[in-house]
């Protein structure tokens, strides 16, 4: 019987009518038997002499509403000619098609603010907006700017505002959130382009294109180098709301061939050992590059799929988000392993909410590491109104533990808190479509753990297959295994909440419980499994959470006597 202390994880695949009415004088006439037309025409020839002789007769006014004229410009840094421009409004709607500098006046009578408007853009689309309250004659620009404006407003695909522009996405076309959203874009493309001077929708460019032209440029660099779609940033913008760090990540220069490894700053956690601790490295990742906070600089290697090495054949591993492991050797033989996540600065209240947390850890440092679990609720402040003490079994059941101190904002990045009197500092992370982690550890790196924010788990689909490294921690702080894995869900039970899944390595399986011990937790008994050849595979127990789609995952032991800690990185 081999021992099999295993910590794989399964990532769950876990996406007018205008009617003119006539006025009508209803007249008592002393020939009735006139002709029906010779009764209209008697009377629109009374109405149109005035009645005369003071007796009492009016005149009739027909005024004609005022159309609704929506123009401006359609260019992707190159006019747009001879494509369609479509407005589709409250009231009305209207085309036109630009003439050679990308120009388009489209008049539509009865027409009703708010609009959006769509144009083609090559393969895609650009669109934008004219706000509600605004006079009949309005400029709604088409640029990739406006694109990523109309997004972030929206908070969805912009093509899908217009696809079902009902009163509920009318309703979010105002003057004061287009501002908002023109704010956000200009905090996110900061370190892109200065658009501070600029008006996506309504600025003249016609008359003055080059300011525009020079950041659609900047920004079709940026997307190129980033390795990211226009459609790619409107998903981001949609979910950021207000909050850009992500924005800023994923327009981050990517590898040629690992679009998670990004240039940028970075949060280096080393820890379990004498040396550990959180530093700030800096990645170039066209370039190759690791900066460490000593100044020494490491080169790359690219050993393919999103594995690097450096020349002292570290071993880094690059999950799509940005999270990223590092196996390093630490001298005897010992390998340690290390966290990287980007460098973002969010606000405190991105962290409201309640989260859950494993940590592996230890008080002195003659005691061994062990796992842990916890459960802890923060408001918009940064107060923790809950904390709950897990402890270090299955962690059904959890005591009311110290609350540690508010959250404050250190300046040299993440957040402090005290807890029992000691310091911890906390570090968050938000992805692209808005999941966010944090990762708290003490100043000496004795203590790492991770939280995720609480949400119920779904069964994976039978088929679904997931593949990635995964490497274990045990109780001296240093690696306990590495494997490179691939595992197939083979069946699930939804009335027992369960599924069960084979390894590649082995062909063993294991029967994991999805929302155990807690909502978005799962728990893995300890079980005898049968590999391929018809041995035995030893499966301890664990606790394991999958950190939102980070592509990121930890386990702790449930058992007492094993404990470890594991970190999984999904590959490609």
């Amino acid at each position: 019987m081999s021992s099999y202390i295993q910590n794989p994880f399964n990532h769950l695949a876990f996406d007018n009518k205008h009617h003119l009415v006539l006025g009508r004088n209803k007249m008592k006439l002393a020939r009735p038997h006139l002709s029906h037309a010779l009764i209209i025409g008697s009377a629109i020839g009374l109405a149109a002499c005035g009645g005369g002789g003071g007796g009492g007769g009016g005149s009739t006014t027909t005024t004609t509403p005022t159309p609704l004229v929506l123009s401006g410009n359609a260019t992707n840094g190159a006019a747009l000619a001879g494509v369609t421009v479509d407005a589709k409004c409250t009231a009305g709607s209207g085309s036109a098609t630009t003439d050679a500098n990308g120009h388009y006046r489209i008049s539509i009578d009865g027409g009703a603010l708010p609009c959006v408007l769509r144009t083609p853009n090559g393969s895609s689309a650009l669109h934008s907006v004219a706000e509600a309250g605004g006079n009949q004659s309005l400029t709604a620009n088409l640029t990739p700017l406006s694109e990523a404006l109309v997004a972030n407003l929206a908070g969805a695909a912009p093509a899908n505002l217009y696809a079902n522009f009902d009163s509920a996405a009318q309703g979010r076309i105002t003057a004061g959130n287009i501002s908002s959203a023109r704010a956000n874009l200009i905090a996110a493309l900061a370190g892109v382009t200065d658009i501070n001077a600029l008006d996506p929708l309504k600025d003249d460019l016609s008359s003055a294109p080059a300011a525009t032209d020079t950041a659609l440029g900047k920004l079709a660099t940026a997307l190129t180098d980033a390795r990211l779609s226009q459609a790619d940033l409107d998903a981001t913008l949609a979910t950021a709301g207000s909050i850009t760090a992500p924005i800023k990540t994923v327009l981050q220069a990517a590898s040629a061939t690992c679009s998670g490894l990004r240039s940028g700053s970075y949060w280096l956690f080393v820890p379990f050992v004498s040396a550990g601790g959180t530093q700030r490295i800096t990645i170039d990742a066209k370039n190759l590059s690791v900066r460490y906070a000593d100044a020494n600089i490491d080169t790359l290697v690219d050993q393919g799929g999103c594995q690097f090495s450096t020349p002292d054949n570290d071993q880094i591993y690059v999950a799509a988000s940005g999270v990223t492991l590092l196996r390093y050797a630490a001298g005897s033989g010992k390998t340690g392993i290390a966290l990287i996540i980007p460098e973002q600065t969010l606000p405190v209240s991105a962290v409201a909410g309640t989260w859950n947390e494993i940590g592996f850890g230890r008080d002195t440092s003659s005691a061994p590491f062990e796992g842990w679990s916890a459960q802890s609720t923060l408001d918009s402040a940064g107060n923790f109104t809950s904390n709950l003490d897990c402890g270090s079994g299955l962690g059904v059941t959890c005591t009311d533990d110290i609350l540690p101190t508010q959250l404050k904002v250190n300046n040299d990045g993440g957040f402090d808190t005290t807890y029992q009197g000691s310091t911890t500092r906390i570090f968050a992370f938000r992805t692209a479509s808005g999941s966010t982690m944090l990762v708290g550890t003490s100043p000496d790196g004795s203590n790492l753990s991770v939280l995720s924010k609480v949400s119920s788990l779904t069964l994976p689909t039978v088929g679904a297959v997931t593949r990635y490294w995964n490497m274990s921690v045990n109780s001296t702080g240093y690696q306990g295994s590495f494997i490179s894995e691939t595992t197939t869900i083979t069946a699930n039970n939804a009335a027992a909440n369960t599924y069960t899944r084979s390894h590649a390595s082995d062909g063993h399986e294991e029967t994991l419980t999805i929302n155990q011990p807690k909502d978005g937790m799962r728990y893995r008994p300890a079980a005898i499994a049968t590999n391929s050849g018809g041995g035995t595979v030893n499966v301890s127990a664990a606790v394991l959470m999958r950190v939102g789609d980070t592509g990121f995952t930890v386990a702790r032991n449930v058992t007492s006597g094993q404990n470890f800690f594991a970190m999984s990185i999904d590959r490609p």
